[in-house]
């Protein structure tokens, strides 16, 4: 997989949003934003499991286009909808979904779906 300092400056801006394996960090991160700083181009990224963001250089980070976004590039939430079930069981590794008049008590989100980029070998 490329890192982002493989990627153009158009193909690193299109991943902001996804979720990233960070080579020096020891969880997933989200992409905030690439900038120059002065000893080379860093993404500033976000760690919801610390809580946390931090800077990171690019090369050190592979985006994961095979997990949903967290946002889009521009910013904006994924498209799609919250699907509600009052009872949810699971009865030998299968999921049973149950829809009653009673208040929600499980939901799901169900988003649209997108291209998949074929992966390029160098």
């Amino acid at each position: 997989m490329k890192t982002l300092a493989d990627m153009t400056p158009q193909e690193r801006a299109d991943t902001v949003g996804m979720w990233a394996d960070v080579a020096t960090e020891g969880c997933r991160a989200i992409i905030v934003h690439t900038f120059l700083c002065c000893d080379g181009p860093y993404a500033q990224m976000f760690a919801p499991e610390i809580e946390d963001y931090y800077p990171t250089p690019i090369d050190t980070i592979t985006p994961r286009p095979d997990l949903p976004r967290a946002w889009q590039a521009d910013g904006q939430p994924p498209q799609g909808k919250w699907e509600e079930a009052e009872y949810v069981g699971d009865y030998r590794g299968m999921t049973d979904v149950y829809y009653f008049d009673g208040d929600p008590t499980h939901r799901r989100w169900i988003g649209e779906w997108e291209t998949a980029e074929e992966e390029q070998e160098a």
